[in-house]
């Protein structure tokens, strides 16, 4: 399964002006540069991890859910897993 490559700068440029003191944040988002998958319900989401129940491998739950917003267009919402990694990023 070969993976597509993803530039993160917009939406880190995001978290860095929304949550300037979270460093986490950003660099969790600044790694997601290959997309694992897309949503399966056509949306066009891109997954940075594999959720599906047939991947035992990763966690199924997300730990936390960040809303980032941007001027003229819709919210970007990040889904992180407990450990701090970016699930997706639904735009």
């Amino acid at each position: 399964m070969s993976k597509d490559a993803y530039d993160p700068t917009w939406v880190v440029e995001l978290a860095k002006q929304q949550y300037p003191e979270d460093l986490r944040l950003q660099e969790a988002l600044a790694a997601c540069t290959e997309i694992v998958r897309y949503c399966d319900c056509g949306c066009g989401t891109p997954y940075f991890v594999d959720l599906r129940p047939d991947n035992p491998g990763e966690e199924s739950d997300f730990g936390l859910r960040i809303t980032l917003e941007r001027e003229g267009a819709s919210p970007v919402v990040v889904d992180l897993l407990p450990d701090g990694r970016v699930a997706c990023i639904e735009s």
